[in-house]
C-alpha cells in the first residue's frame, strides 16, 4: 500500500520551512480510526497516515505549522464551480 500523499505532504512542508514560510495543510478526509475499517481502505489502496502525520508534525516543523483546513464548507464546490454534480458522499 502506497503512501505517496504523506510522502509529498512532508515534501511540500519541508519546502516551506526551508524557504521560511508558515503552512496550513488541507485534508479532504480524516480518518480517525483507521482499525475498524481497516479492510475498507486496504480495497481502496488508501494508507490513513493522518493522526500519526499530525502527532508528529507540530513537533517536526514547530511553529511553522499552523494547523490543518479540514473538508471544505457544504456546497463550497457547487457555489464556486456554479453547478452541483450530483455526488452523493457521505461525510461524518
Amino acid at each position: 500500500m502506497a503512501r505517496a500523499n504523506e510522502t509529498a505532504l512532508n515534501e511540500i512542508c519541508e519546502y516551506a520551512v526551508n524557504a521560511k514560510m508558515y503552512f496550513i495543510v488541507f485534508f479532504d478526509f480524516f480518518f480517525i480510526n483507521s482499525t475498524s475499517s481497516s479492510n475498507l481502505w486496504s480495497d481502496a489502496d488508501i494508507d490513513p497516515f493522518h493522526m500519526a502525520w499530525l502527532n508528529t508534525a507540530r513537533k517536526r516543523w514547530e511553529n511553522k505549522f499552523l494547523g490543518v483546513y479540514l473538508y471544505d464548507e457544504p456546497g463550497g464546490k457547487q457555489i464556486d464551480k456554479g453547478y452541483y454534480t450530483g455526488n452523493t458522499t457521505t461525510r461524518t
